[in-house]
């Protein structure tokens, strides 16, 4: 739950600062519908910027007494770098989990796939042993050659 909320933290902070103006729930609310970043409700994000503006990553613009709506702060902006970093961050651990899973299944059909190996071979000197077709030299050379594979 705390990521989801980071990761919407991250876009209704990023959407604020791309606009480069004051803006407020409203224009948040349609522009992340619209870019089908979010669906949550107008109500919704005006918590969230009240939240932000309470922790000091949003300031109130006003013109002659009225709201203007929300623009960055400093802080917010310092918050928004936080995010970014932890994002990526986040990313390039999915991604060496990613290459970490792709390696491991690699290696889980080479071991597969060297004991089918062997498995056949095996079989082949048991079905040659119990006809007396082969001799125990000849097992022996068998079995080295399937170790070099």
């Amino acid at each position: 739950m705390k990521e989801k909320n980071a990761e919407m933290e991250y876009i209704l902070l990023r959407t604020v600062a791309d606009a480069g103006i004051p803006v407020g729930a409203g224009y948040l609310a349609d522009t992340l519908q619209s870019t089908g970043k979010s669906t949550l409700s107008e109500a919704t994000i005006g918590r969230y910027l009240r939240q932000f503006e309470q922790r000091g990553y949003l300031k109130s613009e006003k013109y002659d007494g009225r709201s203007r709506g929300r623009a960055m702060s400093e802080a917010g902006l310092a918050y928004l770098r936080e995010l970014e970093v932890s994002r990526q961050q986040a990313q390039m651990v999915q991604t060496t989990l990613e290459l970490f899973m792709m390696v491991l299944i690699t290696s889980l059909f080479s071991v597969l796939a060297a004991f089918v190996l062997v498995y056949m071979q095996s079989k082949k000197i048991s079905n040659l042993r119990q006809r007396r077709l082969l001799q125990p030299t000849q097992q022996v050379r068998i079995l080295r050659a399937c170790a070099r594979l």
